[in-house]
């Protein structure tokens, strides 16, 4: 049988539009379909209606043929409610698609949101992360703070048991020093007494020397009024005097002229002598016998005393063969290993043996330095040459043999003497140390201070005195280098205006000394920033202007060190070498006026005329201005003032 060709298709596919680029059918072909289905729907079934019903009709089909209507019903296609009902699941699942359309869509945007927010809380996490890392540091900061506050508390609890004893000793020593201060003063009146007196004596004899000048000046009149006399008679006698015939009369003349002088030169001689034997005579009679000249031969040193220790010192260190410093750092270094202390001039920490073990040692009743006190010294009492502080210096002279063997000095090793002479100028140095550290009468003579004031005041003295070392060293390094670089700036002029103007600097530095170089400082010392594991280039030196030298100097100087550098550069170019600048820490000339320190016992043309004009005579006799003059200095600084 055949099948329609306008007849609907039956498809088991999903309606049209359900699924990306499938299309849906037109409107107008689904009414035309569902039409043409239903007609042919409807003829089928009237057909088999009628065919069922109809007396008419041909013979009943049997069971055989039962299949045929539901055949063209299939071929037909579905009826109209099965087409509504299709429809209306079309409606739902086109409903259904875009439902899940905005759903998938609202999944995008929130997935989108839900991204950012994890980004955010990503950032949010790796800063807490971060907070709680720089919080652990903090919290391990806090607690070392604790551990140190811990201990100060446990030193502050020590000292507040020891401040009871220490204001009994305080008062004491307060009761000692207004005694001491008392009887100082009765001294020190005493000797103003007796400097008064000594002064009206000066004057007496001052009195008395002008005295005796003034009697000498009128005997020289008298007798320059008698050798007139003299003169106006002899040539009277010389006139009245036959005249004698003589071979040369010019001869003659001048032998009676030189027999005249010499006359009256003998005269005027017997004259002063006489004068000058009364004037003596009347001085020693006031006086009293004249003492005794004192001998200017050197006196033997006494063995233990100080000046014997220097004397042995020297002797020691001269004989190492031009070795001093180098054993002066053995020394150092094996005297730093034994006390345990980083430096000499670092004690504060240090603890010494008390008065009473060393006191029986001494007696002989008590061990010596043995065990932990091999070399635990003594500050006590009497600790220059204590018995105590020899046996230590005993113990260190096997570390000495033992450090100058393994540092290949050469030559041999110093002697006990002198080990023990250098040793004791440390211990000396190291006592100083550990005292600054301890209270002392109070600048106002009061009280005495606290351990605290004590400790900030040797804090501040160790500081000024390790600047001043770095200015010290700066200013000798640079006077050294200076007369260095004259010389040989005087050595290759060849025209006479540079040899004179070298020779001109070469008077003013030796006329000078270190003291009155110019200062060279910085804001810090450190050459690396606290923190960082590179070191930075050292800071640069700021060098400043002495207040009470003369301004000129300081240019002379500059073209000093600039024409040093130029001379080494053409000696290197004569060579065929490369020049290499020494490496040395960069200076800026500031020209800040520096009022830190003034150097003395230079000569006044050095000076600068307007420092010496505010300075009163007492001033000027500390400073020791001298009068002495400065080969071509002078007369330049006189050109100068004149043009």
């Amino acid at each position: 049988m055949d099948t329609p060709t306008d007849g609907p298709s039956t498809s088991t596919s999903m309606p049209g539009g359900l699924y990306p680029g499938e299309e849906s059918p037109l409107p107008t072909q689904r009414k035309r379909t569902a039409d043409t289905t239903a007609e042919g729907s409807s003829k089928s079934n009237t057909s088999v209606d009628r065919s069922d019903h109809d007396p008419t009709a041909g013979p009943t089909l049997g069971k055989s043929q039962a299949w045929i209507p539901q055949k063209i019903r299939a071929i037909a296609g579905p009826n109209q409610v099965e087409l509504d009902e299709e429809r209306a699941a079309r409606k739902v699942l086109q409903q259904q698609v875009t439902e899940l359309r905005s759903l998938l869509a609202n999944a995008q945007e929130a997935s989108a949101a839900h991204g950012s927010e994890n980004a955010l809380l990503q950032r949010t996490i790796s800063e807490m992360q971060i907070s709680a890392a720089n919080r652990e540091q903090e919290l391990l900061r806090n607690q070392e703070d604790l551990e140190q506050l811990e201990v100060t508390a446990a030193i502050l609890t020590r000292d507040k048991e020891l401040l009871s004893e220490q204001i009994h000793r305080a008062l004491e020593e307060k009761t000692n020093a207004v005694r001491f201060a008392m009887h100082s003063r009765g001294f020190n009146l005493e000797q103003a007494a007796r400097q008064e007196q000594a002064l009206s004596s000066l004057q007496q004899e001052k009195e008395s020397q002008n005295a005796l000048i003034n009697s000498l000046r009128t005997e020289r009149d008298d007798a320059l009024r008698e050798k007139a006399e003299y003169e106006t008679e002899i040539q009277s006698i010389r006139n009245a005097a036959p005249a004698v015939a003589s071979p040369n009369p010019s001869t003659s003349q001048n032998a009676s002229s030189v027999g005249e002088s010499a006359t009256n030169q003998l005269n005027i001689s017997r004259i002063i002598e006489e004068t000058v034997a009364k004037c003596i005579a009347a001085q020693t009679s006031q006086d009293g016998p004249a003492s005794p000249r004192r001998s200017t031969a050197r006196r033997p040193t006494k063995p233990g005393s100080v000046a014997h220790t220097a004397e042995v010192k020297r002797q020691a260190l001269a004989s190492v063969d031009g070795k001093e410093a180098v054993w002066k750092d053995l020394l150092r270094g094996v005297f730093r290993t034994a006390t345990g202390s980083p430096a000499i001039s670092k004690f504060e920490h240090y603890n010494p043996v008390d008065q009473a073990t060393a006191e029986l040692f001494a007696e002989g009743k008590g061990p010596g330095p043995e065990g932990g006190n091999k070399f635990r010294l003594y500050f006590g009492d009497g600790w220059r040459g204590a018995a105590w502080n020899r046996a230590i210096i005993s113990n260190m002279y096997p570390l000495v043999v033992a450090a100058h063997a393994e540092s290949r000095v050469g030559g041999s090793c110093m002697s006990a003497l002198g080990v023990e002479a250098c040793v004791w100028g440390f211990i000396t140095q190291a006592r100083t140390s550990w005292k600054s550290f301890k209270p002392r009468v109070h600048e106002s003579g009061s009280r005495y201070e606290t351990e605290t004031e004590a400790v900030s005041r040797a804090r501040i003295y160790n500081i000024q005195r390790t600047t001043n070392i770095k200015y010290t060293n700066r200013k000798y390094a640079k006077f050294q280098e200076r007369r260095k670089a004259v010389g040989e700036l005087l050595q290759d002029a060849t025209a006479p205006m540079d040899k004179s103007k070298w020779q001109l600097v070469k008077s003013a530095l030796d006329a000078m000394n270190a003291d009155a170089m110019s200062s060279d400082n910085t804001d810090t010392e450190s050459e690396s920033d606290s923190g960082q594991d590179e070191p930075r280039p050292p800071p640069r030196l700021q060098t400043t202007v002495p207040h009470y030298r003369h301004r000129v100097l300081s240019d002379i100087f500059h073209d000093l060190d600039t024409s040093q550098k130029k001379l080494l550069a053409k000696k290197a170019r004569r060579a065929g070498k490369r020049y290499i600048p020494k490496p040395t820490r960069p200076r800026d000339r500031t020209g800040v006026v520096s009022e830190r320190t003034v150097a003395r016992q230079l000569p006044r043309s050095l000076y600068d005329p307007q420092f010496l004009s505010t300075l009163n005579p007492r001033e000027k006799e500390e400073v020791g201005v001298k009068d002495e003059p400065v080969p071509h200095f002078d007369q330049w600084i006189a050109l100068q003032t004149v043009g």
